[in-house]
């Protein structure tokens, strides 16, 4: 660490405050006083487009899928209304999904909620108590649970989006709500199947071990 960098604290605004370098002669404010840790991680791998980011059971991403991705989901939180500082909940498993919206919603200053995907829908509901997420992010799998959570908490979650799997009542489909975004842009989002807050009865899938793991790879 070269000698006038200064530690980096948690910016809910979407990234890191840092503080200003300090020098000799006393002149600082070299560092901007607010730093967006994934703009900065898209425009240091801008020179890797081809270069492997992540890998699970689906296929590969390259850091170029990453960078239009992160974009285009920060697109979509605008489009569905988010704001700076609100919440999303991620709900997700170990695949390209979940980088994806987790360095999107800090792109956006939205902050993700990430949460241990082996909880219970007790758990969940308190969680969707405390956090007022205005936003749900999905995986197919762990729906039905988060289903439960929600019939089980008094706070309304907007919009549920459902990543890799049929989509239900009230809710969106991931893929096609990124697909349908352009980059930077703050389109309208796909129709929301149903109504706004699903509470039908489901079929309960197991939340055991994670089917598909997402790796970073380094070269």
């Amino acid at each position: 660490m070269p000698p006038t960098e200064q530690p980096a604290t948690l910016d809910v605004m979407g990234g890191l405050s840092v503080a200003p370098a300090s020098t000799p002669s006393g002149q600082g404010a070299a560092l901007s006083a607010r730093f967006n840790f994934a703009r900065h991680l898209l425009e240091e791998n801008a020179g890797r487009a081809n270069k492997v980011a992540y890998i699970d059971d689906a296929g590969r991403l390259t850091y170029g899928e990453l960078d239009e991705r992160v974009r285009r989901f920060a697109a979509s939180l605008r489009a569905l209304g988010l704001r700076r500082e609100e919440r999303v909940l991620l709900l997700m498993l170990d695949t390209h999904d979940w980088p994806v919206a987790f360095l999107g919603s800090l792109y956006a200053g939205v902050v993700p909620v990430a949460v241990n995907t082996l909880l219970s829908a007790d758990d969940y509901a308190y969680m969707l108590e405390h956090s007022h997420v205005r936003a749900a992010f999905v995986s197919a799998p762990l729906l039905g649970t988060l289903r439960d959570a929600m019939a089980k908490s008094a706070h309304q979650v907007e919009a549920v989006v459902v990543s890799r799997g049929h989509t239900y009542d009230g809710t969106l489909d991931f893929a096609e709500l990124l697909a349908r975004m352009n980059r930077g842009s703050g389109s309208t989002p796909p129709a929301r199947r149903g109504a706004r807050r699903a509470r039908s009865t489901r079929t309960r899938t197991s939340t055991g071990p994670l089917s598909s793991t997402a790796s970073a790879c380094s070269g």
